[in-house]
C-alpha cells in the first residue's frame, strides 16, 4: 500500500504544479532529443557519403594532378589543391600510357572542363561542360534518363554530340523531348543524343544535373584545350587495387615528379572523409551534451525548489 500511496501522492503533486512539471519534462525531452538528433545527423551523413562512393562503382582508381593528401593523412587545403591543379595537368599521352596497362586496367575515363552558355530557341542556361570520352558513363556510373551516351567513334572523331544534365535539359526544353534536337553550345551547334538521370550534388559541391557532356576531342577543338584535369581508372576485378595503383604510379613517374600527381582509390578517399565526419560527429555530440547538461541543471533547480518549499511537509511525514 505504501508504494501505491507514494505513486498517488506523486501524481497529485505533478498535476497540482502543471507548469513546473511541464518545464521539467521539456528539460529532459530537449536534452535527450538533441543528443540523439545530432549524433544521428553525423551518422546519417557518413552513411550518405559511403553510399555515394559505392554508387560511383567498384574498383575505381582516381588519378589527380598535384598532391591531394597532406603529410598527416588528411586533405590539403582547397587553396593548395587549386594551385597544384593549376600548375599540374595531364595529357592524352598519359591517358594512352595508362590505357596500355591491360593486365591491370579495364577502362579509363578522363575529362577537362569549360564553362559556356547553352541555347535552345529562346531559352538559355549557363553550364559546366565536361569534355570526356565514351567510357566515362561506365566508369563513373552515369545513368541515362533518355537517349544514349556518345559512342567511341563519335568521341574519337570529335562529333558535335551532347548529353545534357537532367536540370539543364529541363530548363532548356521543359516538357519537350530533347533527344535529336539541335542546341547551341556557345556559338557551335550540337545534336542532343541523351539526357542524364537526375543525380543531385556531390558532397555539397555543384549539382551533377547542371553538367553538360561532350566528346573531349570536340571540347579540345572548340576551346583550344589540350590539358586533362582528371583521370579515373577502372581496375580489373581479378587485380588487387594496391597493385594497380603501384603500376599506374610507376608509369606516371616516368614523366612527373612524385608530388606532381596523386593516385588513390575509393577506400583511401573514403577513409579520410570518414575520419573528418567522425570528428564532426564527436563535435556534434559534445554540443548536444552541453544542451543535456544545461537541461539537467534546470531540472535540478526545479527539484531543489520543490523539495525546499515542502521541507515542513517532508519532516511531518517522516515524523
Amino acid at each position: 500500500m505504501n508504494l501505491v500511496n507514494t505513486f498517488s501522492i506523486s501524481l497529485k503533486a505533478i498535476f497540482s504544479n502543471k507548469v513546473r512539471s511541464l518545464l521539467t519534462m521539456l528539460g529532459v525531452i530537449i536534452g535527450v532529443s538533441s543528443v540523439v538528433m545530432l549524433i544521428s545527423l553525423g551518422k546519417g551523413l557518413e552513411a550518405f557519403v559511403t553510399q555515394s562512393f559505392e554508387d560511383l562503382g567498384s574498383n575505381n582508381i582516381f588519378v589527380s594532378p598535384g598532391n591531394v593528401f597532406s603529410e598527416d593523412g588528411g586533405f590539403n587545403s582547397f587553396q593548395e589543391q587549386g594551385l597544384s591543379a593549376m600548375s599540374n595537368s595531364f595529357t592524352m599521352s598519359d591517358v594512352k600510357e595508362i590505357s596500355r596497362l591491360r593486365e591491370h586496367v579495364l577502362k579509363v575515363a578522363y575529362y577537362s572542363v569549360q564553362s559556356d552558355t547553352l541555347k535552345f530557341m529562346d531559352n538559355s542556361e549557363k553550364s559546366t561542360i565536361l569534355g570526356t570520352n565514351a567510357d566515362y558513363n561506365q566508369v563513373l556510373i552515369t545513368k541515362l534518363d533518355k537517349g544514349r551516351w556518345f559512342n567511341a567513334s563519335e568521341s574519337e572523331s570529335g562529333d558535335r554530340v551532347v548529353v545534357l544534365g537532367y536540370k539543364i535539359a529541363e530548363e532548356l526544353f521543359g516538357e519537350v523531348d530533347p533527344v535529336q534536337k539541335k542546341i547551341r553550345v556557345g556559338n557551335v551547334t550540337f545534336t542532343v543524343v541523351g539526357v542524364a538521370e537526375e543525380k543531385g550534388s556531390g558532397f555539397g559541391g555543384p549539382s551533377f544535373d547542371s553538367y553538360t557532356y561532350i566528346p573531349y576531342e570536340t571540347l579540345s577543338r572548340i576551346y583550344n584545350i589540350n590539358d586533362i584535369m582528371d583521370i579515373t581508372v577502372k581496375a580489373r576485378d581479378d587485380v588487387e587495387i594496391t597493385e594497380a595503383i603501384a603500376v599506374i604510379e610507376k608509369t606516371l613517374e616516368k614523366s612527373y615528379e612524385e608530388d606532381e600527381f596523386s593516385v588513390y582509390d575509393q577506400a583511401e578517399l573514403l577513409k579520410v572523409i570518414q575520419d573528418i565526419l567522425g570528428m564532426l560527429t564527436i563535435a556534434l555530440g559534445g554540443i548536444a551534451a552541453i544542451s543535456l547538461l544545461v537541461g539537467g541543471i534546470g531540472i535540478m533547480n526545479i527539484m531543489l525548489v520543490s523539495v525546499t518549499e515542502r521541507t515542513k511537509e517532508i519532516g511531518l511525514r517522516k515524523a
